[in-house]
């Protein structure tokens, strides 16, 4: 389910698809509307841990306010590092994210995160269980 969802996240509007309580967060697209926000806060943000200033990240809560009933997040990448942080001001959420950004020595009870052997954006996720790339790309969210 986690696959089909992140899927779908990255073909909406503001990269965001929510399924019963399970809300899906895109990671950085690079179309017109959205792709040179989220590559300036890529470059400019996410290296000073400031997730919760991204663009995906208020798009993520703009949603979740409108849903209630959301209880688990699953990100890709930036996706990944907006969920993270949302779990941080919403202490029942739990997120599950693949390929995230984060800069952690040991994981967390409540954000479970996946990353790619090789995969340079993931690098510092120390807490990150860790699989081989299912093909070239490392950075995918797919093969966990």
């Amino acid at each position: 389910m986690d696959e089909y969802g992140l899927r779908e996240s990255y073909d909406s509007p503001d990269g965001i698809v929510v399924h019963g309580d399970t809300m899906y967060i895109a990671g950085t697209r690079l179309d017109r509307v959205s792709g040179l926000r989220d590559v300036l806060d890529d470059f400019t943000l996410i290296p000073t841990r400031q997730a919760s200033s991204t663009q995906r990240y208020q798009q993520a809560l703009t949603a979740l306010k409108k849903r209630k009933g959301v209880k688990y997040l699953v990100g890709h990448s930036l996706g990944g590092a907006a969920a993270a942080a949302l779990t941080e001001r919403f202490p029942e959420l739990q997120a599950r994210v693949y390929g995230a950004p984060l800069l952690r020595s040991s994981g967390s009870v409540r954000v479970k995160s996946f990353r790619h052997q090789y995969d340079p954006i993931s690098a510092l996720d120390r807490g990150a269980s860790v699989s081989k790339a299912p093909g070239f790309n490392p950075h995918s969210f797919k093969g966990f």
